[in-house]
């Protein structure tokens, strides 16, 4: 007698589970696979770190804030300011601030003698003063040094007053002076 491993065959083969589904079963069934597959890839997606560098790695940054200028219509005067000021400061600072921090200047006031070149009634010279306050932050945001700075020029530094352009000349130095007198105070 010869016994045999195999299980006894039906003569009728029943059908698999996926072929006695309707067709309109299976698509729910694959786009209830596809929209959990997709809900996973955003997850995924999400938890991944950023592509942009953070903030500690960052340049750094030097920012000047004329808005009380602005507010006193000073406009293209204050705009041409800003200019001068970042200028003397990128070359005060250059190479001195690390990754991340920010230097940030914000001007509240400008004030040109009337007359250039002289001295005034009370025998003093004539003084040009720029009044402004300087803020290191770093890279978390925090205050590392603050300093309010009043630089100040001969009214005659920038040259004779009847040439052209001459407070735009005055403003030059007083960007200058104080981004001298920033570098001074500020420790990088």
């Amino acid at each position: 007698m010869m016994i045999s491993a195999e299980a006894p065959s039906c003569s009728r083969a029943k059908p698999s589970a996926a072929q006695s589904w309707s067709p309109l079963a299976r698509r729910l069934i694959a786009s209830a696979a596809l929209g959990l597959a997709s809900v996973l890839a955003v997850g995924v997606a999400e938890a991944r770190a950023p592509a942009h560098r953070s903030v500690s790695q960052s340049a750094p940054v030097i920012g000047v804030d004329v808005g009380p200028l602005l507010a006193q219509g000073l406009g293209g005067f204050a705009e041409a300011l800003r200019a001068e000021l970042t200028g003397s400061l990128q070359a005060q600072f250059a190479g001195s601030l690390r990754p991340g921090e920010r230097l940030v200047v914000l001007v509240r006031s400008i004030s040109l003698a009337s007359y250039a070149g002289d001295v005034n009634s009370f025998e003093l010279p004539d003084t040009d003063y720029l009044d402004g306050v300087v803020r290191l932050v770093g890279p978390n945001g925090q205050e590392l040094a603050t300093k309010d700075i009043l630089a100040t020029s001969l009214s005659s530094y920038a040259g004779p007053w009847y040439q052209p352009d001459g407070e735009q000349r005055r403003a030059v130095v007083l960007a200058q002076t104080f981004a001298a007198w920033a570098r001074r105070y500020i420790p990088t």
